[in-house]
């Protein structure tokens, strides 16, 4: 099987959990792959441990640049890429032993442009785990069930994951490369789902298998998005990359989508960036404090695109009744508070800690 894999991963002050990563990519049971580590300005011994993995195997190669964000970094690990197939990882994730295997012949059995699989979601600060499947077996998705899927998603960006993500799949290098398709580095969050939609535009079916390959951990306070977010002189701009990347996805659906449903789509468009934001806002609040975090909500309840599609919000079922409410009438301290239970409800409350 002739088929090398470009595992790109971007690097930024990762060395408690770089090691862990590294180590699963060069144990794994399919061995033709580079390993393309783009170290975006670290401040911590990062590089050290890159150094050594480059030292004990060729098949990785170390690029150090000036601190620019993930965006940046990946798109260098594009243009570094050699192989057919490119799979970005992240430096706090991992990777199942038999991973690109499973990926790699999916891809060859279904000829299909990216292949997506299942993964296991870990709490920081806990070794349990759990799986999240997007369908319950095998699966191969046409252009009209990938716009259906869109459709899910930006109403329930929670539960509709697929695209929410660039890491654990198989892109085609060649569609990357010949359509330009890069992350957009004016985007600091959603942008994977700007990627994943872009490239959208050039597939014509999606293969996803129902076995997990990829360990994903989620919940760490020292999140680099979450850095971002609240560190950020201008927060209202994470507001608005949301608004970027769901415009995205409309024009993926305006494109390919049936023409009955572009009314909702719009509508729906709406809908997607305001939910997208209040989840935003319940994981901001729950690792930070303090006058950035003020700051950050602030200009988030006087944005006239969260304003605007607030009209448009209406919570499901184990959604907050109150934090849209509050949103609404730009009460900025309530706000915080529901946010911050909200997030203790859905992670801490599961670890114990505080």
């Amino acid at each position: 099987m002739d088929h090398l894999v470009s595992i790109i991963v971007p690097v930024y002050n990762a060395e408690t959990s770089l090691d862990k990563c590294l180590s699963s990519v060069l144990q794994q049971t399919y061995g033709l792959f580079e390993l393309i580590v783009v170290n975006d300005g670290s401040r911590d011994d990062s590089q050290k441990i890159v150094d050594s993995y480059v030292k004990q195997d060729q098949r990785v190669k170390s690029f150090i640049i000036r601190n620019q964000g993930p965006s940046i970094a990946r798109n260098v690990g594009i243009d570094a890429a050699e192989g057919k197939s490119i799979f970005f990882l992240d430096a706090d994730d991992s990777l199942e032993m038999n991973a690109l295997e499973l990926l790699v012949k999916a891809q060859e059995k279904s000829g299909a442009d990216v292949v997506v699989s299942a993964f296991d979601k870990i709490l920081y600060g806990l070794e349990s785990a759990s799986k999240v499947s997007h369908f319950p077996e095998d699966k191969v998705l046409n252009k009209q069930e990938i716009c259906t899927y869109a459709l899910s998603y930006m109403l329930q960006p929670g539960r509709y994951m697929m695209f929410s993500y660039c890491w654990g799949r198989l892109f085609s290098s060649s569609i990357i490369k010949e359509n330009k398709v890069r992350f957009l580095p004016s985007l600091r969050i959603c942008e994977d789902v700007h990627f994943n939609f872009e490239y959208m535009h050039h597939v014509n079916k999606v293969s996803y298998i129902a076995t997990t390959a990829y360990n994903y951990q989620f919940g760490s306070p020292k999140s680099a998005g979450m850095n971002f977010i609240i560190n950020d002189k201008k927060p209202l701009l994470f507001f608005n990359n949301i608004w970027v990347a769901y415009s995205s996805i409309l024009r993926f659906i305006e494109a390919f989508g049936e023409s009955r449903s572009l009314a909702d789509a719009r509508r729906i468009t709406k809908l997607g960036h305001i939910s997208h934001s209040i989840v935003l806002l319940i994981r901001a609040c729950g690792c930070n404090k303090g006058a950035p975090l003020f700051k950050l909500v602030n200009e988030m309840v006087n944005s006239t695109i969260v304003q605007d599609n607030l009209k448009y919000y209406a919570p499901m079922k184990g959604q907050s009744q109150l934090l849209p409410i509050f949103l609404r009438f730009k009460l900025v301290l309530l706000t915080i508070l529901i946010a911050k239970y909200k997030y203790w409800k859905r992670y801490k409350k599961k670890t114990g800690k505080p």
